[in-house]
């Protein structure tokens, strides 16, 4: 043989041993790589987490849910000491427009006043308290007939159905946002 036909051939061994080192290498490689996981297989592995995070998700919206429906059960007693001065407001001022004498109209208005500086700035909220400082101007500074008198009457009335509506929805922290503050 000579020289130019052995070099094809010792080329063609050389690629092949070449290529037998790097398939080698390729399954070396495959075998210490991590297998890979099918779909189901990662899903079985994250399932205990995810339920657990689906049990906690469970347990806060039972918490929150818990915590509203209580808050409302705590309203229910401060709902109902604000509608019956509410009511208790409105008999007092609908008299003090509707009185039949100057004396009749001074007793009320004592009582409106004893009101308006007691039980009131317990539970009105803003509305309500520029709704009475309102009315109460025309008992002190400025001249009203019944008919203006009886108007202000049915816009605080309007202003306390209001109130009480919103109450109903809130929590005390809301209705404390809400509750005219004096200072």
């Amino acid at each position: 043989m000579t020289a130019t036909t052995t070099m094809p051939l010792d080329e063609l061994r050389a690629a092949q041993l070449e290529n037998l080192r790097l398939l080698n290498e390729k399954v070396r490689g495959e075998l210490n790589a991590p297998p890979r996981k099918s779909w189901s297989q990662v899903l079985l592995t994250y399932l205990p987490v995810l339920s657990a995070l689906v049990a906690l998700w469970g347990v806060a919206w039972g918490l929150y849910q818990y915590r509203n429906a209580n808050a409302n059960e705590q309203m229910k007693p401060w709902l109902q000491s604000q509608r019956e001065i509410y009511r208790e407001t409105l008999t007092i001022v609908a008299e003090i427009a509707n009185a039949p004498t100057d004396e009749v109209r001074k007793i009320a208005t004592d009582k409106f006043w004893q009101l308006y500086h007691g039980k009131m700035v317990l539970i009105e909220t803003k509305d309500i308290s520029d709704a009475m400082m309102r009315f109460s101007r025309c008992l002190w500074a400025e001249t009203c007939d019944r008919d203006l008198m009886n108007t202000r009457t049915r816009t605080l009335a309007s202003k306390m159905a209001a109130s009480m509506a919103a109450t109903a929805k809130m929590s005390y922290s809301e209705f404390e946002t809400n509750q005219f503050q004096y200072r």
